[in-house]
């Protein structure tokens, strides 16, 4: 799907996330759309790699990574914001 045919996430994380991929022009799967089975925040189809994105650290997260083995957890501001920056150029 194109960047301007979603709505941006409503996580400000995620959001970050989805505005660096879009302007590397890298395609990605959001969590509920078509693509995306192991329903994580970001599923890369050309990489086949899932980005979840979090604030803290849960019990959770530890759920969601057991979903696939091609996951990268980014987890706090910083790490988002950084990571962000990287795939931008």
């Amino acid at each position: 799907m194109r960047a301007g045919d979603r709505n941006p996430p409503g996580d400000p994380m995620e959001r970050i996330m989805a505005e660096a991929l879009d302007a590397a022009g890298i395609a990605y799967a959001r969590e509920k759309e078509p693509g995306n089975a192991a329903g994580l925040d970001f599923y890369l189809p050309d990489h086949d790699l899932y980005i979840e994105v979090k604030r803290m650290a849960s019990e959770r997260s530890g759920d969601q990574l057991k979903r696939a083995d091609n996951v990268v957890l980014v987890q706090g501001k910083a790490a988002v914001e950084w990571l962000a920056a990287r795939l931008c150029g």
